[in-house]
């Protein structure tokens, strides 16, 4: 990710503790998709830990920004019949400050008829600086 993208983020309003983001319908055809989240803490060396969780998935391990550098996660294809993702930044218990996202990518699959290339090529959905 660019080092101008990671300049800038969200972060929860208020005491909120959780962020939450939800896709509009994508493209009819768009049903299997990729998510990359992109993190940087360029606001405070305290620590910010948190967990994500994509798709209503199981949660992950917790993860921490790294001060001054990018940190990305990655959530596996997931298939919605409806076209739309979600994906959860919890903090933890013992993260000092609330969670903060970067930026992030959305991927989807290309499904042809008769493919006539790798059949992992995708196209990208949304890409998304904050």
């Amino acid at each position: 990710m660019p080092s101008p993208v990671l300049q800038k983020a969200v972060v929860p309003s208020g005491n909120s503790t959780k962020q939450v983001f939800f896709s509009d319908q994508l493209d009819a055809l768009l049903h299997d998709h990729f998510v990359i989240l992109h993190f940087a803490d360029f606001q405070n060396k305290k620590s910010r830990e948190f967990t994500v969780s994509i798709d209503n998935g199981v949660q992950s391990s917790p993860y921490s920004t790294p001060y001054l550098k990018g940190l990305s996660v990655t959530g596996g294809w997931s298939s919605n019949s409806e076209g739309k993702y979600n994906f959860t930044i919890a903090a933890t218990a013992t993260s000092a400050l609330p969670p903060i996202l970067n930026a992030y990518e959305v991927y989807g699959r290309i499904i042809h008829d008769n493919p006539t290339t790798f059949s992992q090529d995708c196209k990208l959905a949304v890409s998304i600086g904050l």
